[in-house]
């Protein structure tokens, strides 16, 4: 049952962040304005016309969330 619940806590914390940086990068493209905003808060690479667009913050918050998860 332990493991159980083990794998349950990851799969919930991967979803996080992969609808995080979803909702991260699908926003960059209809607000022009975020690449305007400081480095702390959001941050885009562009890669031969792959465009990757995250957050430290963001990241940093859920590493937070991840050690309160799995203390």
């Amino acid at each position: 049952m332990v493991v159980h619940d083990t794998l349950l806590k990851i799969g919930l914390f991967l979803l996080v962040i992969g609808v995080a940086l979803v909702i991260t990068h699908v926003a960059s493209r209809f607000i022009s304005g975020l690449s305007e905003l400081p480095p702390f808060l959001y941050v885009s690479y562009n890669f031969d016309g792959l465009s990757i667009g995250t957050s430290p913050i963001l990241m940093l918050l859920l590493v937070v969330i991840y050690f309160l998860i799995f203390r």
